[in-house]
């Protein structure tokens, strides 16, 4: 008979996946849970819901998104500051003012 996972069967078990999730190391897991570092890298690989890793792919593709609109967003401020002191640079120097 198969043995159970020691994981699987652990009173913290979301914690744990939770955890693991993260990309804690599994020394640091193992060590925290009172487990073996061969017990977490198995329920990893074979026992951890694929929704939650698929839930922090997302979370990692939300955040780059957002960081993507924050580049475009200084891009544009960049791009109109530097059309803004091209025409007071302009202006100035039609009026003849020293720079």
């Amino acid at each position: 008979m198969p043995r159970r996972c020691t994981v699987c069967d652990h009173p913290e078990r979301r914690g744990i996946d939770e955890t693991l999730v993260t990309g804690a190391p599994y020394r640091s897991v193992a060590k925290r849970f009172g487990l073996s570092e061969s017990a977490v890298y198995r329920h990893k690989t074979e026992h951890l819901p694929a929704r939650l890793l698929k839930a922090r792919e997302v979370e990692e593709a939300a955040r780059a998104d957002d960081l993507l609109e924050q580049v475009r967003h200084l891009q544009g401020y960049a791009g109109a500051t530097a059309r803004f002191r091209k025409r007071a640079q302009h202006k100035n120097r039609r009026q003849g003012v020293a720079q």
